[in-house]
């Protein structure tokens, strides 16, 4: 039976066009692949751990990204605690020029890969690839749209 508290948050984090996805492998449970998430803190909401967690494992700041307006996170299952997702893309064109920053203790690689090389990946678990199929219809359908958020509007959302 899976737990209905959400224990962690996240972010899905994509290219400005959509095309990749950021990755973090853990440096435990099998070097599995995920998104950058994490525990949410006693005084912070599941946003602000997100969005913590996204720059302790990637490095970017909230100033570098623009969100989906959802209204709910996406949700994957877990039996210890449940993940909230929110879904975001970085602002810069050029994600090449964008320099990873990440404890190595906690997290053994932070990288792009392309959905759908992301999609062909051992290590990411099938709950994920469906949240990253459905996280990326959400991005794509706002940013074309015009209905991405700036990291003021989201927090505030």
């Amino acid at each position: 039976m899976f737990n209905t508290r959400s224990t962690g948050a996240g972010l899905i984090i994509f290219s400005r066009n959509g095309k990749q996805v950021v990755l973090v492998e853990s440096n435990y449970a099998d070097y599995n692949l995920g998104f950058p998430k994490g525990f949410i803190d006693k005084y912070e909401t599941p946003k602000q751990a997100a969005i913590r967690e996204a720059n302790e494992e990637t490095g970017l700041k909230i100033q570098e990204l623009t969100f989906v307006p959802l209204q709910q996170p996406l949700v994957e299952y877990d039996p210890q605690g449940n993940n909230e997702y929110y879904v975001a893309g970085v602002i810069d064109n050029n994600i090449n020029q964008i320099q990873f920053r990440y404890n190595p203790y906690e997290i053994r690689s932070t990288r792009w890969y392309s959905i759908s090389d992301a999609l062909q990946l051992q290590k990411l678990y099938p709950n994920r690839k469906q949240l990253l199929l459905h996280a990326r219809q959400l991005y794509l359908k706002s940013k074309y749209r015009n209905k991405l958020l700036h990291g003021h509007q989201f927090i505030h959302s």
